[in-house]
């Protein structure tokens, strides 16, 4: 088996580098992560992260709009980008050969964006039509009003496409300062995975990448996130043909070794159709169509939630059944045979996963910013695999005390509340995401 081995340099402007050779590959994926996102932004400017991404592909002191995305294209690659909670990432996939032209793009999105006046006035009418496509998918929307929920109305609670109010509010000054004091050289990680030499790569990086000064002008918020709403289950009318429905938790951050349990708990949960939740709630007694439970860590707290979509007369089922389930898995230890089955679920995932070039950076970049290493998929495995079930149970008891829990049915609300132990609260969408483009 060829192992990858990680190369970890520091250049010249202080950025730091994750280099993943697989010399046997064609194909080389790089990413610019920016370690800052909607969890950093003011309240006053929600939506200025995901804002920004959008603007970099506007323009830079190199590249027109169209000869950013050409320059890649011609050679068969592809490039883009995507902001989340904690970080706003630029990647690009080519050919290894074509490696200079594939940082030199990326360089100047990163550290030369024209950000001029006229194209965030364009850029801005895209943005705010993004905002209200997510305002009529009742999925996506209904994640964001749990999420809001979850972590209480502040930073790392806030939508990161913010709202129209917000986004109306940004000028170009605004983000300009936010760019200089987001992008500067402490907040940014440069990775590859693939046909990648790297004194070569990291020469021509020295030679094209060279981040903004930061001024201090700009004040990047630690994430932050209240417990206001644990305990409570609320009931959000819409205009729906189904009901979406979340229940979950905050858990802890990502460099806490409880994460390996956790990795086991969500597996036997909800990840899969073979899952507990899936062969009750579905397969059992009918109830959804699909259902799931996932978990994500940050660097200050995280969450496990569950997620499905029912009828109105349904939901009182559907809840009442998934309290069922957390509460069964917290009293009562899984069987050797169940546990097994979760853990070789995970071994195989991870392996097959590290097979995709950007899959595996992305975990490698993931372990070295919360963890200050990149983490060697078999030292995940071997944790993982020496979880046992008392480790899984005593985690969701932890956990799943109702009055960690937060609750939310969004849609066409019926009359009559689940048969839950937890605060039943009704609020409309306004009160939870206000200056909605349904309220203004």
């Amino acid at each position: 088996m060829n192992k990858v081995e990680v190369i970890h340099r520091t250049l010249d402007s202080g950025v730091q580098g994750i280099l993943l050779p697989v010399p046997w590959r064609k194909a080389l994926a790089i990413g610019f992560w920016v370690l800052k996102g909607s969890a950093n932004e003011p309240s006053q400017y929600q939506g200025l992260s995901h804002f920004l991404e959008h603007m970099v592909f506007r323009g830079t002191a190199k590249f027109s709009s169209r000869q950013i995305v050409e320059s890649i294209e011609r050679l068969g690659g592809t490039i883009d980008a995507y902001t989340s909670k904690e970080e706003t990432c630029f990647f690009t996939t080519l050919l290894g050969e074509y490696y200079e032209t594939g940082l030199e793009v990326l360089s100047d999105l990163v550290s030369a964006p024209k950000l001029s006046p006229e194209d965030l006035e364009r850029e801005r009418k895209i943005v705010l039509t993004e905002i209200a496509d997510n305002f009529d998918d009742p999925d996506s929307l209904a994640q964001d009003i749990f999420t809001v929920l979850l972590f209480g109305d502040n930073s790392l609670g806030g939508p990161i496409l913010g709202t129209r109010a917000t986004v109306e509010k940004i000028t170009p000054d605004i983000m300009r300062s936010f760019w200089r004091n987001a992008y500067s050289d402490g907040n940014i990680l440069i990775g590859a995975s693939g046909d990648v030499d790297p004194e070569g790569f990291l020469d021509t990086l020295n030679r094209f990448f060279s981040p903004p000064a930061p001024d201090g002008a700009f004040n990047l918020l630690q994430p932050e996130f209240s417990t206001e709403n644990d305990g409570k289950f609320f009931l959000v009318p819409g205009k729906f043909s189904q009901v979406q429905f979340f229940i979950g938790v905050k858990t802890f951050p990502f460099e806490d070794d409880r994460r390996y349990p956790l990795a086991l708990l969500d597996t036997i949960m909800g990840r899969g159709s073979s899952s507990r939740l899936f062969q009750k709630i579905r397969e059992e007694m009918g109830l959804v169509y699909t259902i799931q439970s996932f978990s994500d860590l940050f660097s200050r707290t995280g969450l496990w939630a569950v997620y499905a979509a029912t009828s109105k007369d349904n939901l009182g089922a559907l809840a009442e059944a998934v309290f069922a389930e957390m509460r069964r898995i917290a009293e009562q230890v899984p069987s050797p045979e169940e546990l097994e089955n979760a853990k070789n679920f995970l071994k195989g995932k991870l392996y097959l996963t590290s097979e995709g070039l950007w899959a595996n950076l992305s975990r490698a970049i993931e372990g070295y910013r919360y963890t200050g290493r990149v983490i060697p998929i078999e030292e995940t495995v071997d944790r993982i695999m020496g979880v046992s079930g008392e480790e899984v149970s005593q985690l969701a008891a932890e956990l799943f005390k109702p009055e960690n829990l937060v609750a939310l049915a969004f849609g066409d609300i019926p009359g009559q509340t689940p048969d839950i132990p937890m605060e039943f609260v009704r609020r409309e969408i306004e009160d939870i995401i206000p200056q909605s483009p349904r309220a203004s």
